[in-house]
């Protein structure tokens, strides 16, 4: 290390004394450093400059300042160059808020990695802790007056509140709701409510069936047949992309948006107990007249 002033490089004539630092050997090659200090009174940035040897060209890199924590290290937040987080521009100066896009890539068969987000389980990595408390989570909240968050277990996924009470379980394709399904039938909301006309001989003539679907077997109803015999307010037409269907055959695909599609016939099963409410009451009808026949024959 030694000691230079009036030295040729430095950044301007007012930056004219250093030091200099050599490590290294002939063989190997120095790397060299340089610190230089200001004595003139035209730059309004008085901090040191430094610089490093490229020892492979036989030169030097470019000056840089030396920057201090009373200098705004510790307090900067403005990034020299701006940075895209989540779809958006971010320089530092402003929180990131709005809609954000996470792009995935199918590159890899690691597929929970490579999906864009990765949401990890609470405390250390690949810890072994299973209990929901640690489960890894997305939290929604409103104003701070409304909290739920998505919970991912070892089972499948909860939506559950701040007190980790299950709103909706999904595992394996099933759907479970601890406090029941509930939907609205308030008469406030309702309009041309009208009493039901179908009669038992409809009712009766329901299809039930067993069935493998979705490689299971599961018993039901056909949703053509259910059409036909009138009750077409439970049965809808679905859009589906193709590739959720096995066994395309017999539907008619087509593409939208460069997704093939293809209109899978739906049963809103909660609605065929109403029709058998409607079923019950019906019989009762049939009965109740039998029984008054019986009656005025008794009475003869």
């Amino acid at each position: 290390m030694y000691a230079w002033y009036n030295n040729t490089g430095t950044p301007t004539a007012d930056w004219w004394s250093g030091i200099t630092v050599r490590a290294g050997s002939a063989a190997e090659g120095y790397s060299t450093y340089q610190l230089c200090g200001y004595v003139g009174k035209s730059s309004s940035n008085y901090n040191p400059r430094w610089r490093t040897s490229n020892p492979s060209a036989n030169s030097w890199n470019a000056w840089r300042i030396l920057a201090t924590l009373e200098d705004n290290v510790a307090s900067a937040t403005k990034l020299q160059t701006a940075r895209t987080i989540f779809g958006q521009s971010f320089n530092g100066t402003a929180d990131v808020k709005g809609h954000a896009v996470v792009y995935g890539a199918n590159a890899s068969t690691d597929y929970y990695r490579t999906g864009g987000l990765e949401v990890r389980e609470q405390g250390l990595v690949d810890n072994t802790q299973t209990a929901d408390i640690y489960a890894p989570r997305i939290g929604f909240h409103w104003a701070n007056r409304f909290g739920m968050c998505l919970i991912a277990n070892t089972n499948g996924f909860k939506f559950m509140d701040n007190n980790l009470d299950a709103y909706i379980n999904i595992y394996a394709n099933k759907v479970f709701a601890p406090n029941g399904f509930w939907k609205e039938s308030d008469i406030r909301l309702k309009t041309n409510v009208k009493p039901l006309e179908h009669t038992i001989e409809q009712i009766c003539a329901i299809p039930t069936a067993s069935f493998i679907m979705n490689d299971k077997e599961q018993i039901g109803t056909i949703a053509q047949d259910i059409e036909e015999l009138g009750f077409t307010e439970i049965v809808e037409d679905i859009e589906t992309p193709a590739s959720e269907v096995k066994d395309k055959e017999g539907f008619e695909v087509y593409t939208k948006e460069g997704v093939e599609y293809v209109k899978v016939k739906k049963v809103e099963y909660e609605m065929l107990s109403v029709i058998a409410i409607e079923g019950v009451k019906l019989l009762k009808d049939e009965i109740d007249k039998l029984k008054a026949e019986i009656e005025t024959l008794k009475n003869k």
